[in-house]
């Protein structure tokens, strides 16, 4: 139910409904693409992200919580 190209782990938390799809320390560069569209948390820790777009989220309806810790997202202060 999601693409083979997906370089993310996908799995289900039934009791709570949850669809993780964890692409922690999978040496990304960009949000991968093919992320199924019911996922609820997305964990890209330790990555090479250096930015992000809200394209990147575009019909990602039921994201509750994306973690980024460890990535090289500059923050603009002002």
């Amino acid at each position: 139910w999601f693409p083979k190209t997906l370089p993310c782990d996908v799995s289900l938390d039934p009791p709570k409904a949850h669809v993780i799809v964890d692409c922690t320390d999978k040496h990304l560069t960009e949000i991968p693409g093919g992320i199924p569209t019911n996922v609820t948390n997305l964990p890209l820790t330790i990555n090479h992200i250096p930015s992000l777009s809200p394209a990147s989220f575009h019909q990602l309806d039921y994201l509750v919580e994306i973690d980024f810790r460890c990535n090289c997202i500059p923050v603009r202060l002002g």
